[in-house]
């Protein structure tokens, strides 16, 4: 649903890269995302997509020659078998035509920039809106363009006190 919509989270990088293996590997859905640990979750996506190889394998036989192939990344950045694994390494497809990095943007770009889209933001403090300082008004102002432009905002924050925002958050997070 477009709109803002908030995830508690203590571990943000791992939360991310559940969201991305789940909603954009499985779902095919597209995002771009703001975070700081673009690295970690490319790891850890990638991890979850060779492990969908491994489990899937049709017998044992398979299963070498996948762990065989996916072995040749660590010596060589890059799989030789199944080489559709390829579009999961850092600069692979996947990275460049479903799930987007902002993160080598110097501030988040405002939300009206992405009509019809999707994005995962690590921290409720990416989120701005022209010179304004007020949280529950940054929030209330990106919310009405959210849904005027039919875009899904997902922000991660902590289990704790946002102030006037709290009430906010509480009424758009996703349990």
């Amino acid at each position: 649903m477009p709109g803002l919509w908030f995830l508690k989270s203590s571990r943000p990088s791992s939360d991310i890269s559940d969201l991305i293996y789940e909603l954009s590997v499985k779902g095919c859905a597209h995002f771009f995302v703001r975070t700081q640990f673009k690295r970690e979750i490319q790891k850890e996506v990638l991890a979850k997509v060779m492990k969908d190889y491994l489990d899937g394998a049709s017998d044992e036989n398979e299963r070498n020659r996948l762990e065989l192939g996916m072995s040749e990344y660590k010596e060589h950045g890059f799989f030789y078998y199944p080489e559709e694994l390829n579009d999961y390494v850092e600069n692979g497809y996947f990275w460049c035509d479903t799930t987007h990095f902002l993160d080598d943007l110097p501030s988040m770009p405002n939300i009206t920039n992405f009509y019809n889209n999707k994005i995962i933001l690590e921290d409720i403090f990416e989120l701005e809106y022209d010179d304004e300082k007020d949280l529950l008004k940054i929030l209330q102002l990106n919310q009405e363009d959210a849904i005027r432009i039919n875009t899904t905002v997902i922000i991660f924050v902590q289990d704790k006190d946002y102030g006037p925002a709290t009430e906010f958050i509480e009424k758009h997070l996703f349990d």
